[in-house]
């Protein structure tokens, strides 16, 4: 069985309507959340139609209701691995778990790194303040493909990806497809194709607010939703 984990960046607004979507499939996704908005007054983001709110820290428990998890994507949203101090690192970790139980979520054990960007050091004290799992990009950055601000595909090709042979460890584990403008629901398709029986996989995705990003959300619930090679399962069952 093909196991296929979706993952949600940056804790937005339209991240409600593809929990809805999800549980009318009854499927499974985990929700990585920041109190840090990257979107709504960022320039470039409102110019292609990327900008949204924050979602409602209040629905936060319904979603563990309902199956979902929910993950810490640090308060501030920074590039920890140029975050000095390793306490002010685990600042960032411990203040948002605190965040979270404040609004009544029970379980936070995965963690997902802002922007990607992880190193041996961050992982370390991720470990250390209690998380079990702990996501990267396609490596510990931004390289050309994982870029929402990118209209074109890049001429290097985009990385292949297989977990676990390419992650260091639990705690810096990596993606086989971030969905943007140019990783697209036909990239998903060959990805899946591509894995093993037995083999599992995880997606990012960020904003659902732009037509075209919901309309590929949609085909990929849809597939993993009707085939019964596909089961879905959340970041901390991987």
């Amino acid at each position: 069985m093909k196991k296929i984990c979706l993952t949600f960046d940056d804790g937005l607004e339209s991240h409600v309507w593809a929990k809805d979507v999800l549980k009318d499939k009854g499927l499974k996704g985990t929700f990585f959340i920041s109190t840090a908005n990257m979107w709504e007054n960022h320039s470039v983001a409102t110019q292609l139609g990327l900008n949204e709110p924050l979602i409602d820290l209040n629905l936060l428990p319904e979603f563990e209701e309902q199956g979902f998890e929910i993950g810490s994507h640090t308060v501030s949203h920074p590039n920890l691995t140029q975050v000095g101090s390793n306490d002010q690192v685990l600042h960032e970790l411990i203040s948002m778990n605190e965040i979270l139980t404040k609004y009544g979520v029970k379980k936070i054990n995965t963690f997902a790194y802002p922007a990607y960007y992880a190193d041996s050091r961050v992982a370390d004290i991720v470990k250390s303040a209690g998380f079990t799992h702990a996501r990267t990009g396609y490596d510990y950055g931004e390289p050309d493909w994982t870029r929402w601000d990118f209209l074109e595909k890049p001429e290097n090709p985009r990385p292949k990806i297989k977990y676990p042979e390419d992650s260091e460890n639990n705690f810096l584990i990596k993606v086989k497809g971030i969905f943007n403008f140019i990783y697209r629901y036909e990239d998903f398709v060959e990805d899946v194709d591509g894995m093993s029986s037995d083999e599992s996989a995880i997606f990012v995705f960020h904003g659902l607010k732009h037509k075209s990003l919901r309309s590929d959300f949609e085909k990929v619930v849809d597939l993993i939703g009707r085939e019964d090679y596909i089961t879905s399962i959340n970041f901390r069952d991987i």
